[in-house]
């Protein structure tokens, strides 16, 4: 069934129009309640197992710092998480910009950048801790500024129905319009100039009740404005649909074969610069295209549909693959929010919603929001579509994030626009809010804002037969967001031309001002009205005139300056054009060192199985001579790979993983770090498949990755030959032979008739060629294994290294109360006072006797609790080590607080 409303006209609407309309809103059970039903179910908040997002602290800079920290009792070292003290490994950074550069040029050296705070990043949980109790221990470290859960963010409308309209291309002229509300019948309906010439555009009843004509008349179209659009991307190949200034993805590469659930998968890293994935932005599901025709479609082209802001400049994020459990996660988000800075973007429309745990926002989502705000940027989000009243303590649990921020008794994060949807009231002119099928926009003064349209909207659409396809949607908040995120951009534009740039603030409180007022929206959005552009835009601008023109140019055409004004200087006479800048010198080739045949640019990795010997240096090296040297100087080493990270204050990820099975090839895997010196004998076989190799690769762009890397081999001198055997004694020389008796003299022949020629003279003997000293076979050219691609988590045992010498000792007792934690038995206390001391490398501890239990008070009294004396011993390598573990030894973990320590 077609609904058919009169076109648009001088006059009000025909009789009986609305009628039909409201009976068809019965019909259809779109009529919207300004008071939610009673709480429903909560959907548990989800978030990647395995994994979190931490920020680091920012460390002292300088001598100055790090004399201060030594005299106030502390350490001075950088901040850095590893497998063995925390039990979290570094995956990679969430920024995509590169590092500033700093010094030092080993992958542990780059975090003790004097001055530098790393951006937050992703690291996995390797000890296999929960992830909230994860989440609790790093929030508890002084190094760490904010840990979180990688939360999985929702589409508002995952379960809304799509309904595809029946007809692709123009309409028929007699379509009308749909009014929606606000003020007279003649700025709501289009003007007779035919402007916009858009087929559609008769059926998108949503842009003249925002009053999109009006504000398209004070040359409005949001040129110039950046709005970034984080949702599923964009079908680029959609004609009516506008093409991008950038793009990109941030949905994590995992480690499986796509279709999977990231979730479900290990996190290996994101899409980097120069990679092709790294820019594909195409969405898997219509939702991103659906967002941006409403917002900036092309506009007046004769074709399909029109946009409100439809010359804003798009930057889109694309953070799902084709469902909803395969990305969308908050690392994604910050990536994404991340780039659309660095190009510029001060309007965020973010049509998704994420809940908490807790109902309360976590440090990421707070962070996102200050460093939008630092920047003068604007989030416009979609309030939620599951009839939550945000003025309402008792749905705490359903807020969606990052709308929830604005809340004003809470966290009134400014710089947050919530946006509910709103559709046609019972009264001509008059909006209320959405509902509809079980669904309805959530509301509450103290977060939304004001309302905009969001239902039976047409906007662009496509599906796997047609990349041009226009829909109707049935209706949420994740439509009328992009209409509001619009408006802020034709505000933004247009004080930009007048030359009064506006902030945030003045743009919030011009949309508030300007609302249309409607008896819907009273008391259930805090400015009580639908999104009014055109009458926002006047109001904008009636502080920001037109400069004043010039005065005519006088007879000659020489026009004086205005008084008070210098004149202009004189043109620069023209530039010759620069020489083009001479093409960069070849690459030289790699510096020749003895004894080494060196092989730049080249990965290598073999089995541990089948090789007599092998070493992975877990301790940083410091150059590739270095390495070498280790190699040279073991008898057995022959192959060696090494890896000089670039420098940085947080690398990128990491080039390779190494794991230890501790001689179990069944049991667990654990990470024991990333060495960038591996070594090998020379009888070591070449990795051939996944459960061989003893380390994990995880190359992204070979072009640079490759530069920083570099496997060979170690030529040594061959054995001296054995030496030649003595030779054999001369044989006796057998006696002489008896004498011959003499010949009989010749008969004398007859004389010739003709004298013969005399017979030829003797050849001389031909000379015997002296046999040349023998050479060897050149010796073939080493051949690296082949290439392969990034390999899972295989196991290998270590190589022991000698232990330490620990000449000092610290002995102290805990006087531990009560019940020690379940989890925490003498081992664990042992490994945690190490990790306190500076780790295995620089300490050993020991329990001192056996513990002793104290009696504790009668039930009912005020006497002591049963409480547990435990004696402790531990030894340092150095004396300035136990003396600032003793001082140390009181800012332990949280379960020792209120222990009686004393150190000997």
């Amino acid at each position: 069934m077609q609904l058919t409303l009169p076109r648009c006209g001088t006059g009000a609407l025909r009789n009986g129009v609305w009628t039909a309309l409201l009976l068809l809103l019965m019909l259809t059970g779109h009529l919207a309640s300004a008071v939610p039903p009673p709480l429903g179910t909560t959907e548990p908040a989800k978030f990647a197992a395995g994994r979190v997002i931490v920020q680091l602290r920012a460390q002292p800079a300088g001598a100055a710092a790090a004399a201060a920290a030594a005299a106030a009792g502390g350490i001075s070292r950088p901040a850095q998480l590893t497998p063995k003290q925390h039990g979290v490994a570094l995956q990679q950074a969430i920024s995509a910009a590169p590092p500033p550069p700093v010094g030092g040029s080993t992958r542990r050296r780059r975090l003790a950048a004097a001055g530098s705070t790393p951006g937050p990043a992703v690291y996995a949980i390797t000890d296999g801790s929960p992830v909230l109790d994860k989440v609790a221990q790093l929030n508890a470290l002084p190094e760490v500024a904010w840990a979180a859960p990688d939360y999985q963010w929702h589409l508002p409308e995952a379960a809304a129905d799509e309904l595809p309209l029946a007809w692709t291309g123009s309409h028929a002229a007699g379509a009308g319009t749909a009014g929606g509300g606000g003020a007279a019948s003649s700025r709501r309906c289009l003007a007779q100039a035919g402007f916009p010439n858009d087929p559609e555009y008769s059926l998108q009843w949503h842009l003249p009740s925002i009053d999109a004509p009006g504000a398209w008349a004070q040359g409005a179209s949001g040129a110039g404005a950046r709005v970034c659009v984080i949702d599923t991307g964009l079908n680029t190949d959609h004609p009516d649909v506008p093409t991008p200034l950038a793009g990109w993805n941030t949905v994590p590469i995992v480690s499986c074969a796509p279709p999977c659930a990231v979730n479900d998968s290990t996190f290996v890293r994101f899409p980097q610069p120069g990679e092709a994935s790294f820019t594909d932005y195409k969405d898997r599901c219509p939702h991103g295209t659906w967002v941006t025709g409403l917002l900036a479609a092309r506009t007046n082209n004769s074709r399909g549909v029109a946009g409100l802001a439809y010359q804003a400049q798009l930057l889109v994020c694309r953070i799902w693959n084709e469902t909803a459990e395969a990305g969308g996660y908050s690392s994604s988000v910050y990536r994404c929010a991340d780039l659309c800075l660095q190009a510029g973007a001060r309007v965020f429309s973010m049509s998704l919603g994420v809940r908490t745990a807790t109902g309360e926002p976590d440090a990421g989502m707070l962070a996102m929001a200050q460093t939008i705000r630092d920047a003068g940027g604007l989030i416009v989000a979609a309030a939620g579509n599951s009839l939550v009243n945000y003025d309402l303590d008792v749905y705490s649990l359903q807020y969606e994030f990052p709308a929830a921020l604005a809340k004003k008794d809470r966290w009134n994060v400014d710089n947050v626009l919530a946006v509910a949807a709103s559709q046609p009231g019972w009264a001509p002119g008059q909006a209320q809010l959405w509902s509809g099928n079980g669904a309805g926009s959530n509301l509450g003064k103290s977060v939304v804002m004001l309302a905009a349209p969001g239902w039976h909207m047409v906007t662009t659409s496509w599906n796997s037969t047609s990349n041009e396809r226009y829909s109707l949607l049935a209706g949420g908040t994740s439509f009328a967001t992009p209409l509001v995120a619009g408006a802020v951009a034709m505000l933004l534009s247009a004080a930009e031309a007048r030359g009064q740039p506006a902030g945030y603030l003045e743009v919030r409180q011009v949309l508030c001002n300007t609302v249309d007022l409607s008896v819907g929206l009273q008391g259930v959005v805090e400015c009580q009205g639908q999104l009014d552009v055109s009458a926002a835009l006047q109001q904008l601008l009636a502080s920001r005139p037109f400069p004043p023109p010039l005065p005519p140019a006088p007879p000659g055409g020489y026009l004086p300056p205005p008084a008070g004004t210098r004149p202009p200087p004189p043109p620069s006479p023209p530039r010759p054009p620069s020489p083009r800048p001479p093409p960069p010198p070849p690459r030289p080739p790699p510096k020749q060192l003895a004894g080494v045949e060196r092989h730049p640019g080249e990965f290598w990795l073999f089995q541990r199985q089948g090789a007599s010997w092998y070493y992975f240096v877990e301790w940083p090296v410091a150059s590739l001579e270095a390495c070498i040297a280790i190699c040279q100087a073991e008898p057995r080493c022959a192959r060696y790979v090494y890896m000089a990270y670039p420098p940085g204050d947080l690398p990128p990820y990491l080039y390779v993983t190494c794991f230890s099975d501790d001689g179990n090839p069944t049991g667990p895997r654990d990470a024991v770090g990333s060495p960038n010196c591996l070594l090998w004998s020379g009888d070591a076989p070449a990795c051939t498949s996944d459960d061989t190799c003893p380390c994990n690769r995880q190359l992204q762009n070979a072009t640079l990755d490759l530069q920083s890397i570099e496997s060979g081999v170690v030529l040594r001198p061959p054995p001296p030959a054995p030496p030649a055997p003595p030779p054999p004694p001369p044989a006796p020389s057998p006696p002489p032979p008896a004498p011959s008796p003499p010949p009989a003299p010749p008969a004398p022949s007859p004389p010739p008739p003709h004298p013969s020629p005399p017979p030829p003279a003797p050849a001389p003997p031909r000379p015997v060629p002296r046999p040349s000293p023998r050479v060897p076979a050149p010796r073939p050219p080493f051949s690296p294994p082949q290439t392969l691609p990034s390999l899972p988590r295989p196991r290998w045992p270590l190589v022991p290294a000698p232990p330490p010498a620990y000449a000092y000792s610290v002995t102290f007792s805990l006087d531990l109360p009560g019940q020690v934690p379940g989890s925490l038995n003498q081992a664990r206390l042992l490994a945690l006072l190490v990790a306190h001391a500076g780790g295995p490398n620089e300490a050993t501890a020991a329990v001192v006797g056996s513990p002793r239990a104290q009696a504790a008070a009668p039930a009912g009294s005020r006497g002591p609790r049963a409480r547990l004396a435990l004696g402790v011993e531990v030894r340092c390598r150095t004396a300035g080590a136990a003396r600032a573990f003793a001082r140390a030894v009181t800012g332990s973990p949280a379960w020792l607080q209120g222990s009686e320590i004393s150190s000997g």
